[in-house]
């Protein structure tokens, strides 16, 4: 049985990270919000829902302006990261989303190249494969920080297709969040929406396709 993806003659897929593979917008929630509480102030869920699928400089030039913060911003980011790193490495076990391992498991024996892209930065994205044991899938990673630039700007998509050595008609790409789409999409590839219900109200109407589990795409 072929995946969606070959169906439409792709030969890569790129996956977003946060909210694909892993189900971990409340996991960042809450790191993030217990850092703000230390700051001084209280992150809601209704404010941080707008900076899902963004990098941590969008969030930190927005708290650090909101807010009045002294500190440089990268000494808020480097404190974040290091807090959400030890709160993953402390972790027993967090589980992929439903679904991931045989849908990686399918484009492997389909010979697809697998790739990520995500608005996270490289030292966060490869602790988070490792904690979900899947690194051995992938055959490209691009963070934000590899690029300079986060979604919704294409950049971290260009990249991981250059590293599969594919063009953006024989890529297919799988996002959760606004941001990831518009990023995907500018990128030319053909973009499938995951509707994850911790990602909040995200309008994903300019994806090619949607699913409601990753097995669909199976």
């Amino acid at each position: 049985m072929a995946t969606l993806f070959h169906r439409h003659g792709c030969k890569a897929v790129v996956f977003d990270m946060d909210g694909v593979l892993i189900d971990s917008e409340p996991l960042h929630f809450q790191v993030l919000g217990e850092l703000c509480q230390s700051l001084g102030f209280t992150l809601t869920w209704e404010r941080f829902v707008p900076f899902i699928g963004k990098d941590e400089v969008t969030f930190w030039t927005w708290a650090i302006r909101e807010h009045q913060l002294g500190a440089p911003m990268q000494d808020y980011i480097r404190t974040y990261l290091d807090r959400l790193n030890r709160f993953f490495t402390s972790t027993a076990h967090i589980p992929p989303i439903d679904g991931v391992v045989e849908l990686l498991e399918a484009l492997k024996r389909e010979g697809m190249g697998i790739g990520l892209a995500s608005s996270s930065a490289i030292r966060v994205i490869e602790d988070t494969l490792g904690t979900l044991g899947i690194s051995q899938y992938f055959d490209a990673l691009a963070g934000a920080d590899q690029v300079g630039k986060s979604k919704p700007d294409p950049a971290v998509y260009r990249k991981a297709m250059e590293d599969l050595g594919v063009a953006p008609s024989e890529c297919g790409a799988i996002e959760d969040s606004n941001y990831g789409m518009l990023a995907a999409k500018a990128s030319g590839a053909f973009c499938v929406a995951y509707r994850n219900p911790s990602a909040g109200e995200q309008d994903l109407s300019m994806a090619d396709a949607a699913v409601d589990s990753l097995r669909e795409l199976l």
